[in-house]
């Protein structure tokens, strides 16, 4: 695997496979309930998956077998916070929820909180709402092409056909890749400071 992520696309979800600084794998896997609810359980769904993709078979053929298994259910990928209250800056995952596969939920993490420190220091809590408006602008179309890009990899026959695309227009993941980031200022940027 090296420092590449490696990722496998099936029927109603994807599996993303990176390695950790100890030498240890880490699986993420973004999958419809119909799908887990088919195979029974987390663990039986690698089963089926590595049964049907054998490449990734050959990756989960050194599971031990006893590997911890966490779950979280109903990620409410595309939502965007439209609106708060003064003084209630939503960040992170509050703030806006990107698809896993954009890679991108750091990103947002840290560019909501960037932006919202900027923000405060130029106008206070009241600065808020005038925040959540903005940065939802601003995310909107990295999400919601992170979401096509997500509804893709959950259908193979569809990344089947767009795949030699790929192959003919050189730098298109890296287009596709950079057009689901969010941006941010530096940490270091000087924001406007408030008069005292």
């Amino acid at each position: 695997i090296g420092d590449a992520i490696e990722l496998f696309p099936f029927d109603r979800g994807y599996v993303g496979i990176v390695l950790q600084e100890d030498g240890s794998a880490n699986i993420c896997m973004a999958v419809h309930r119909s799908k887990m609810l088919e195979a029974g359980s987390p663990a039986a769904l690698l089963d089926v998956l590595a049964a049907e993709c054998p490449r990734l078979g050959d990756r989960l053929a050194f599971r031990r077998g006893d590997e911890p298994i966490d779950a979280i259910a109903n990620v409410p990928y595309g939502w965007r916070a439209r609106q708060t209250g003064d003084a209630v800056f939503r960040l992170g995952d509050q703030a806006g929820v990107i698809p896993s596969l954009a890679g991108e939920g750091m990103g947002i993490a840290i560019a909501s909180g960037i932006r919202a420190g900027h923000a405060y220091i130029a106008g206070g809590a009241a600065a808020a709402p005038r925040f959540q408006r903005d940065f939802a602008a601003a995310t909107a179309r990295p999400i919601r092409l992170a979401g096509l890009v997500r509804d893709a990899a959950e259908r193979p026959w569809l990344g089947a056909a767009l795949l030699p695309l790929v192959g003919h227009v050189p730098g298109l993941i890296q287009i596709i890749a950079s057009a689901t980031r969010i941006g941010h200022s530096p940490l270091d940027h000087a924001a406007p400071q408030k008069e005292d």
